[in-house]
């Protein structure tokens, strides 16, 4: 049996579902805690929440670590980092296996596009604290990056509570109308995926789907280690699917 946990954010509950598939190949029982039960919905282990823990669990923290400083951590991108955590030795794919069960949702979304390609892209996160402000880009990088890319079909995802809505370009705004599974199922239909990181770049991965990620050219220069270690190197795990643009490099 093992038992898992990860950090708070949606991308580390994708992260975990990579994990816990390798898991159940091997054929071992597995317990997760996580906010997140939608992304484990359809696999065969027991989901529980934190407040379900008695404090006797034999934990593994899949979660990545971005204060470390020895130097064979250094080198592991985060979801290389989540596997060794958990206990594995060997590589972990990073894979989903998602079917969307929106059909739909999926069908509509299709059906709007009408037949071009499908871009999906969130708001930029709130920043709650000086931390999360040095590791937001800056807004006009992300609405750059989608300007450039009128040839698809934009569709916006993402939830009000935790993102910052500034009208950017789309041809389908679901901004705060779509649960997670359905972000999930629209993902797993498109061609292209934008977001500075989030659990969209970490979906995209998931999906072997090609994405643009918008990075802080402040937080790169912050001085801060964990901020900086918020970058392509430590973010992209299939690092020929994604492309890295920083926001002070993004032409105007």
């Amino acid at each position: 049996m093992k038992t898992l946990n990860a950090s708070r954010g949606l991308g580390d509950a994708l992260y975990l579902r990579a994990v816990v598939l390798h898991l159940l190949e091997r054929k071992e029982e597995v317990t997760v805690f996580t906010p997140w039960r939608e992304v484990f919905a359809d696999l065969p282990i027991t989901v529980k929440s934190a407040k379900e823990a008695t404090g006797d669990e034999d934990w593994h923290h899949a979660k990545p670590c971005l204060h470390c400083r020895m130097e064979e951590m250094q080198r592991l991108d985060q979801f290389a980092m989540c596997g060794l955590q958990a206990g594995i030795t060997e590589p972990v794919d990073l894979r989903l296996n998602w079917a969307p069960k929106n059909a739909e949702l999926v069908k509509s979304v299709r059906r709007h596009a009408m037949a071009r390609p499908i871009l999906v892209f969130q708001p930029l996160k709130k920043a709650n604290n000086t931390n999360e402000a040095l590791t937001r880009p800056d807004a006009f990088a992300l609405r750059k990056s989608l300007e450039v890319r009128s040839e698809y079909f934009r569709v916006k995802v993402g939830h009000p509570t935790h993102l910052d809505d500034d009208r950017f370009p789309c041809e389908l705004d679901l901004f705060g109308k779509t649960s997670v599974r359905d972000a999930l199922d629209i993902c797993a239909i498109a061609d292209l995926i934008v977001s500075e990181t989030s659990f969209l770049t970490v979906a995209a991965q998931g999906m072997n789907k090609n994405f643009v990620c918008i990075f802080s050219g402040r937080g790169r220069d912050s001085g801060r280690h964990r901020i900086m270690n918020i970058n392509p190197d430590r973010i992209f795990h299939k690092k020929w699917l994604g492309t890295a643009v920083y926001d002070d490099r993004c032409a105007s």
